[in-house]
C-alpha cells in the first residue's frame, strides 16, 4: 500500500511540476527536486518522475532508492536500456547523459554521503531496501558545451 501512495504522490507532483512549467514544486524543504524523463524500455514511450537532485558540480545525483521497495524503480530499468534522458530544472529542460554508480564502485561512498546531506531519509529507505541502492550521475547537455 506505501509504494502505491508513493507512485500517486510521484504522479501528482509530475503533474503540477508540468502544469507550472517547472515554477512549482521545484523546491521541498531544502531539496531541489528535477523532472527526469526516460524512454520506456518496452513501449518507447517518455516517462517522467520527480527526483530529489544532489548537485554535484554541474551534474547531479540521484538515488534510485523507491522509498525503500526492495526492487529498483522502473525509471532506474528504463536508464539501464537507454542512458540518454531529458531533465527538467526550475523551468529549464535539457537532455542529458547519465551514469550508473553501483555500490561495489569506489565512488559510492562519497556520492552516498551528498545524497545523505541533501536528504536523510534516504538512510532509512537503505536499511529497508534488502538490496544495494544505485546512484545515477546526470550529466545535463549545456547549448554552450556545443558548437
Amino acid at each position: 500500500m506505501k509504494f502505491s501512495l508513493i507512485k500517486l504522490l510521484s504522479r501528482i507532483h509530475r503533474k503540477l511540476l508540468q502544469f507550472s512549467r517547472g515554477r512549482i514544486g521545484y523546491q521541498l524543504g531544502k531539496v531541489r527536486i528535477l523532472l527526469l524523463t526516460t524512454t520506456g524500455r518496452k513501449t518507447g514511450q517518455k516517462r517522467s518522475v520527480p527526483l530529489a537532485a544532489i548537485s554535484y558540480g554541474s551534474d547531479f545525483i540521484v538515488v534510485a532508492s523507491f522509498g525503500g521497495h526492495p526492487k529498483n524503480p522502473s525509471w532506474f530499468v528504463n536508464l539501464k536500456h537507454n542512458p540518454s534522458v531529458t531533465i527538467q530544472v526550475g523551468n529549464s529542460i535539457q537532455k542529458a547523459d547519465t551514469w550508473i554508480v553501483e555500490a561495489t564502485d569506489k565512488r559510492y561512498e562519497s556520492f552516498w554521503a551528498l545524497a545523505l546531506n541533501t536528504y536523510n531519509g534516504f538512510a532509512t529507505y537503505r536499511r529497508k531496501a534488502l538490496r544495494d541502492i544505485p546512484l545515477v550521475i546526470i550529466r545535463p547537455h549545456y547549448p554552450n558545451n556545443y558548437p
